[in-house]
């Protein structure tokens, strides 16, 4: 029985997590040493899109690191967290309106 075995097989990555660091700083550097974006997806068996978004971020801003993201902040401070906690676990079937 003939069984195909393709010659590449990119990774699975999650749409949010993205290449890891060390995985950006490998194309990276194997990018400056004259790899094409091709080559690179070949050789790490990442996805040429996540090659070339690696390489374009840090042509764009310098760094391999995350970008931080916005986002809603928290109305309630860790206090206020605690605080809240604390009052379910003493009366868990109170309800938040009478106290």
């Amino acid at each position: 029985m003939f069984k195909f075995i393709p010659s590449f097989a990119a990774k699975n990555i999650d749409k949010t997590e993205g290449l890891s660091g060390a995985d950006r700083s490998k194309s990276i550097i194997f990018h400056k040493k004259g790899y094409s974006e091709r080559q690179l997806s070949e050789k790490l068996k990442f996805s040429k899109t996540a090659i070339h978004q690696a390489v374009a971020r840090f042509k764009t801003f310098g760094s391999i690191q995350d970008l931080s993201r916005a986002g809603r902040s928290k109305a309630t401070s860790p206090k206020d967290d605690h605080m809240m906690k604390k009052m379910v676990v003493r009366s868990p079937t109170t309800l938040s309106k009478n106290n």
